[in-house]
């Protein structure tokens, strides 16, 4: 018996309640977990290539029939090089029966070797079997599940490392079954993700492995030097998914992991692998493809060590606020500020907001870090609206995620009763994407937030997916020009044209107009001439700590 087989697999596979085996066509058995082998009534210092062939009885055996060179179906059919599914019975070297209800299918490499599972049928009639497929597969799509994807794999590869061959694994993201599940209820997400399903059996074949590892998350792994190209797989899975009256252009992302069966590398391992690529893919954004390599790893490690570092600097207040002005462009008196988080790393030094909040939002942690800039910043605004005669609105970032998890707009009154601040000196800052969100329900959470006296502005506006009427259905205050609109003025005629008519849609539905990335003297004069109230940018003022906003403020009570 290959022994070293045997050890490859021996570990895992004594988690599952069933038999697995590798043998050939011809019954000799190449390695088997203890449970098949207990079933068998052979211990693993006994077993032997003959095990299978000593241990079959016929297939039509009746007590008495000692015709054992007639083999059973199973044993035919293997020779046939075709899968196998059905009862097989045993004789024990003691000559007590066993019948198994067995599943055996070519391992896809040429070998000619097979792998099979295998249940004792008579355990418990009712359940055995159903409880097992249960505990193994995937509800909605009948997939493998994670924990027997990995048990075939180790499998796979301890065959593969025999004849030296190589296995291409696939971790596959499909961003858009989530909508699909908020859109259309559960059946259409489930309906969804079996069309998926079916195209990843299609593209396995006979000879493949596919499973769903949970969510939108599907692997699939081909073996041979002629795997699936993955810009054809992208395609195809990328095709548009209808259900009912919905259709859905899925956003794919793969993972590509390349691996030559040489080590002792665990299935486990090949997942992992395949699942840094397929993140790096899914953090580019859109559908793409990406290859695992030992820089992905190194950098996604180093992203690992600094989400770690980032929820410390959360947790022990290690963040700081700076607040950039939005002036006047009229009369040039600050009217607002917009409040900026600022994190200095003991380790790393200044780390860019452009790097931190999108880690925070992936990690998880923008929500603490969203409730302690609102905090912070609204006790900041209410210091200045005692102490001062023109203290500025205040402005706060919200993010998309912020909305859609917990109560928002409920941390919002809990914040103003407990800082006491005035709600008209709070202006909250959302992108536009949420308008068309619809797993925020944006029109509740908007009615709410303005009920509390607060006011509603869309940041970087011109960038993102809303519609008109989405704009004129939602209580917002104020538009703010995106900079990429701004920082050509005054001498592209695109851009211009851009802002006049943002400028006369923001004024013909009520709304004030701030404009962002201000450079010039020439941009900040023409915009003022376009009738823009504010303009906000370092050719302005820069964004200035605490104690910078309050000297340029006027104290109530004296110097």
């Amino acid at each position: 018996m290959r022994l070293d087989l045997l050890a490859t697999i021996v570990g895992p596979a004594t988690r599952l309640p069933c038999g697995i085996f590798l043998c050939t066509a011809h019954g000799e058995l190449l390695a088997a977990n203890p449970r098949f082998l207990a079933w068998l009534g052979v211990s693993t210092e006994d077993a032997g290539a003959d095990t299978l062939v000593e241990c079959t009885l016929p297939a039509r055996w009746e007590p008495g029939d000692s015709r054992t060179h007639r083999r059973q179906t199973w044993l035919r059919t293997l020779r046939d090089d075709q899968a196998f599914s059905g009862e097989s019975h045993y004789r024990r070297p003691d000559g007590s029966l066993i019948t198994l209800h067995q599943s055996v299918a070519p391992v896809g490499d040429d070998s000619g070797h097979f792998i099979g599972v295998a249940l004792d049928a008579f355990a418990a009639p009712a359940t055995n079997e159903n409880v097992w497929y249960a505990a193994h597969h995937d509800a909605a799509t009948g997939l493998p599940n994670q924990q027997l994807l990995e048990e075939r794999l180790d499998l796979r590869l301890a065959a593969l490392r025999a004849h030296r061959g190589t296995l291409t694994a696939y971790v596959i993201h499909v961003r858009d079954s989530g909508r699909l599940r908020r859109s259309g209820g559960v059946p259409a997400w489930a309906a969804g993700l079996q069309i998926t399903a079916a195209r990843l059996r299609q593209v396995a074949g006979t000879h493949g492995m596919a499973a769903r590892l949970g969510g939108g998350e599907f692997f699939l792994a081909l073996t041979g030097d002629d795997p699936a190209e993955p810009a054809a797989l992208l395609t195809g899975l990328g095709e548009p998914i209808r259900v009912g009256d919905q259709v859905i252009r899925p956003e794919v992302c793969i993972g590509v992991y390349r691996h030559a069966a040489l080590d002792d590398t665990a299935g486990t391992d090949v997942v992992h692998r395949a699942s840094i690529a397929a993140a790096d893919a899914l953090a580019a954004g859109g559908s793409g493809v990406r290859t695992y390599s030992r820089r992905l790893q190194e950098a996604l490690s180093e992203r690992w060590e600094l989400t770690r570092d980032l929820a410390r600097a959360v947790s022990a207040g290690q963040l700081h606020l700076v607040f950039q002005p939005e002036i006047d462009l009229q009369s040039g008196r600050i009217v607002a500020v917009e409040t900026l988080v600022r994190w200095r790393c003991p380790r790393r030094g200044p780390v860019s907001p452009a790097v931190f909040i999108p880690l925070a939002e992936e990690a998880g942690l923008i929500d603490a870090l969203g409730s302690w800039v609102l905090d912070a910043a609204c006790r900041f605004a209410r210091q200045m609206d005692v102490r001062y005669r023109d203290a500025p609105r205040v402005a706060v970032n919200v993010s998309p995620l912020q909305l859609r998890s917990g109560d928002f707009a409920a941390e919002v009154a809990d914040v103003l009763a407990r800082t006491g601040l005035d709600p008209a000196q709070l202006e909250l800052e959302i992108t536009e994407g949420v308008l068309v969100d619809d797993s925020v329900d944006a029109g509740a959470i908007f009615e709410r937030l303005i009920g509390l006296g607060t006011s509603l502005a869309i940041d970087d506006f011109g960038t993102g997916y809303s519609s008109l009427s989405y704009l004129a259905r939602f209580p917002v205050a104020r538009l703010k020009i995106d900079r990429a609109f701004v920082k050509d003025l005054p001498d592209d005629t695109r851009a211009l044209a851009i802002v006049r008519a943002i400028l006369g849609l923001a004024h013909g539905l009520g709304m004030h107009v701030t404009a962002e990335g201000i450079e010039t003297d020439e941009q900040a004069q023409l915009l003022r001439e376009l009738g823009c109230e504010l303009g906000q940018g370092f050719g302005l003022m820069k964004p200035l700590a605490p104690e910078g906003i309050r000297a340029l403020l006027t104290p109530r009570y004296g110097a």
